[in-house]
């Protein structure tokens, strides 16, 4: 069986005695036997172990030829202890933030108006805290940063990811790396007020090659709908007035995989708590004039296990 594997934070795949490699964002793939159970873990991560009838502390979905394990991520708990604490003077208040465990990792950032606990989703050791204006930027960091955006006046979580780095000066540089058999280099823009908007994508494939700007302009568009940003720009004219009706049949999802499969060069998965949709683009003029959107992929070849 094809088994294919996708984690938000890096875990070593293990099968028997022998190390397949790491799981994490980039969708990776193995033939396992059909009594083969391949572990997932982290020194400070509860295992995942799937197998074709085995699902341990995973969810798995059919998936192009075979299943797509993706592991639930629950910490073990840790003996409380103080990693790191931050202190500045911002907006006319001391803040002080705390990295700590105690049973599981998280960050409190303290103001003169509360405290609010960050549940930090990397292995961190270090933390950073910057002055956006009318919010607080809090990073816990490690190998892989998580960013959060805290409003001031009351404290929200405004916004929340991991990634591989960022950058701020007048906007948010939020920077990914995606991909399968080409991988992309991936920075969004973000606007930031007492939240976060999306302006805009860029991607620059590995190697310096060129970017397929079509496959730019449909990650872009799957990542506005995500967010919640305006998207009718990227539609041509004939198809804005169904903009609603898309975005609707879309539906809400958690993760967005660029093309995978060589037999589906063009085809997006998206995957929420519905399962896994395939997505294809018709494009004409750097403008979407058609989005198919379907439980399964199709084609002539096509012959799921």
């Amino acid at each position: 069986m094809k088994c294919y594997f996708y984690s938000p934070v890096p875990l070593t795949a293990v099968s028997g005695d022998r190390v397949l490699g790491v799981v994490d964002r980039n969708v990776s793939f193995s033939y396992l036997d059909d009594d083969a159970l391949i572990r997932l873990g982290a020194p400070d991560i509860y295992p995942a172990i799937v197998g074709k009838n085995y699902l341990q502390n995973a969810t798995a979905y059919y998936f192009y030829y075979g299943k797509l394990f993706v592991p639930k991520i629950k910490r073990l708990p840790l003996p409380y202890s103080v990693v790191c604490q931050k202190r500045i003077v911002a907006n006319g208040r001391e803040i002080i933030a705390t990295l700590l465990n105690d049973g599981s990792r998280k960050m409190t950032v303290e103001m003169v108006n509360g405290v609010v606990t960050l549940p930090v989703g990397v292995v961190a050791d270090k933390i950073n805290l910057i002055d956006c204006g009318n919010c607080l930027l809090a990073e816990a960091s490690g190998k892989m940063k998580h960013v959060f955006l805290l409003s001031y006046s009351d404290l929200k979580i405004t916004y929340s990811t991991v990634c591989l780095d960022y950058e701020i000066k007048d906007v948010l540089v939020i920077k990914r790396v995606i991909g399968t058999y080409t991988r992309y280099l991936v920075t969004e823009h973000y606007k930031i007020t007492d939240n976060a908007t999306l302006l805009g994508t860029d991607m620059l494939a590995e190697k310096n090659a060129p970017p397929d700007f079509d496959m730019l302009i449909c990650y872009d568009f799957l990542h506005l709908i995500k967010y919640g940003g305006r998207f009718e720009s990227y539609f041509s004219e004939g198809l804005k007035e169904k903009s609603n009706l898309i975005k609707n049949f879309l539906g809400e999802y958690d993760v967005i995989l660029p093309p995978i499969e060589k037999d589906f060069p063009s085809t997006f998965a998206i995957v929420g708590k519905s399962g896994v949709k395939y997505v294809d683009f018709s494009l004409e003029n750097g403008k979407i004039c058609d989005v198919d959107c379907k439980n399964s992929p199709q084609n002539e070849s096509f012959e799921p296990n």
